[in-house]
């Protein structure tokens, strides 16, 4: 099912740093995505990660409502090796016997043929997951993304932001800190009033990067909001 399929990325995507994450922050996700995980869906996520489990991942929950990829790498290398030596691919709950094995195409010969001169290479386009960010969601959440948790050094933040919301600062050495969770979250309703003064709309995403002169982290609201 297509909900399944967006479900599982954004769990990989997540959990593929290996670090604790909230549920919390996977569910935040997933509505941010489209998907209401309400009435008959709210254990799509849990159900995802049952599936992912007998597919082998060792998605393993340290304490209630935490969860974390111990084998992320190791999967996706062992799906790589198995598309580019045997030329197939996990087809889910297909049984063996009915996978037929696909030759792997010969390019070699085709590639001298081409005038390389008249081509060039598509430079990729910059992935969300590898900017450094802050969300706040539509629940007075103020999330750090797993890449800003990699970079910073402890868990408590004085967050100030400029008159127009548009600009935010992360203050490690301030008086009047915010304490974020080991999944990077931290709650204050009050910031959900003055983004809507502002008309900024929810999920607002900052991105942050870090400040010598400031010895803050500093970021600009994002017009991109996927």
């Amino acid at each position: 099912m297509v909900k399944n399929q967006i479900v599982r990325d954004i769990l990989e995507d997540v959990l593929k740093d290996g670090r604790i994450h909230e549920s919390r922050e996977i569910k935040e996700r997933c509505e941010a995505a489209g998907l209401r995980l309400i009435d008959k869906n709210q254990n799509l996520v849990y159900n995802v990660i049952h599936h992912m489990r007998k597919k082998g991942y060792v998605i393993t929950s340290p304490e209630k409502g935490f969860y974390r990829m111990e084998n992320y790498k190791q999967m996706k290398q062992n799906a790589s090796e198995n598309i580019v030596v045997t030329g197939t691919k996990d087809k889910g709950d297909q049984k063996e016997s009915d996978r037929k094995a696909e030759e792997v195409p010969r390019v070699s010969d085709a590639k001298n043929k081409i005038d390389w001169s008249n081509f060039f290479v598509l430079e990729p386009a910059r992935k969300q997951q590898d900017e450094l960010r802050v969300s706040v969601t539509s629940k007075g959440c103020i999330n750090l993304n797993s890449k800003l948790q990699q970079k910073v050094s402890n868990n408590k933040f004085e967050i100030i932001l400029s008159r127009d919301c548009r600009a935010m600062l992360l203050n490690p050495n301030g008086e009047i800190m915010h304490t974020f969770t080991k999944a990077g979250t931290a709650t204050n309703r009050e910031i959900l009033s003055l983004l809507e003064a502002k008309k900024i709309k929810l999920p607002a995403y900052y991105i942050m990067e870090w400040n010598e002169e400031l010895n803050m982290w500093s970021g600009i609201l994002s017009e991109d909001r996927r």
